[in-house]
This record gives C-alpha cells, structure tokens and sequence, in this order.
C-alpha cells in the first residue's frame, strides 16, 4: 500500500471535520474556536481520529483499486471537471464514475460499513456540487436582468420596465 500524500492526508482531515456533527468534533475543530489544545485521552478526540483515519484508509483503497487519479480528486476535492458539459447529474460523467465505483464497491468487494458509508457521503456531496452548478447556469449573471426575469418588471431611475416575451417596455 502506497503512502498517502500530504495533500489527500488534509483533505481527509477537512473532510472528516466537514462530514462530523458540531457536537462531536474535539473542541479545536468546532467554528470560532481558538483552542489548539489536543486532548489525546478524550472520547471525542478518540472517535475524531478514528474517523480520520477512516477516510484516510478510503483513499488509500481508492489509490490502490486504481480509481482514475484525476476522478479521484474531483471527488475528494468536490470539483468538476470544467470540461465536461452536462445538463442534469445523470449525464455528469464523473457523478456516473463515482456511482459505479461505489456499486462496485458495495457488490464485488463487500467492503465494510464505514467505507461504503464515507463513498455514500462523497457521492451525495458531489451530486450536490452538481446542483449547485445547475443552479447557477440557469441564472442570468447580471442581478437586474435576473429580477426582471423573475419579476416580470423592474424599478430603474424611475422608471418601471416590464417584461413580456423578448421586449423589455417603458410601463
């Protein structure tokens, strides 16, 4: 097994912190902390490594199952791929690669609760990446265009312009 770098072993770190409930995280990972005080004995901190080391050994077997190096970091990371055009999540191509990884996983490998666990949260998070994006592209870019869009009208320099098809008019 090869060793995890530097850059997925912070990943794992963030993403064990974003994947935890508030109230479980030790104290120096909750929002608008400033502790930096490590309790190794404590139950929470305990719990928190484990889970650590959880999604480390996720990477780990998805480096060494040769999951596609750059898919693997669009998951991890949450990214899309820039160059990859879709207009729902299904034809997202790497949302697919990562449901069929996650299958393959689940019925050929039988891999554990918590790995299966962790790719569900992964996948689910990407897929709302995905939305996200869907989201947006379906806005207009310019906030005044958009609420003329939404609203039918719009309050400018006092005037009242309306929307109707493809005209904008002086109401």
């Amino acid at each position: 097994m090869q060793p995890l770098p530097v850059a997925y072993r912070n990943r794992a770190k963030r993403l064990t912190i974003d994947f935890t409930d508030v109230n479980s995280l030790p104290s120096r990972f909750k929002p608008g902390s400033k502790s930096t005080r490590v309790s190794v004995n404590s139950n929470i901190e305990e719990e928190f490594q484990t889970n650590l080391k959880g999604w480390e050994s996720l990477i780990l077997t998805m480096m060494d199952n040769s999951f596609p190096q750059e898919s693997l970091e669009r998951l991890i990371f949450l990214r899309l791929d820039p160059d990859d055009p879709f207009e729902s999540v299904s034809e997202n191509e790497q949302f697919c690669q990562n449901l069929d990884y996650l299958t393959f996983r689940r019925n050929e490998c039988q891999c554990d609760d918590d790995e299966l666990g962790k790719l569900s949260m992964l996948c689910s998070a990407y897929q709302k990446v995905i939305e996200k994006h869907l989201k947006k592209s379906v806005s207009l870019k310019d906030d005044l265009a958009q609420q003329l869009k939404d609203q039918q009208e719009l309050r400018l320099k006092g005037f009242r312009l309306g929307f109707s098809g493809d005209t904008i008019e002086k109401l």
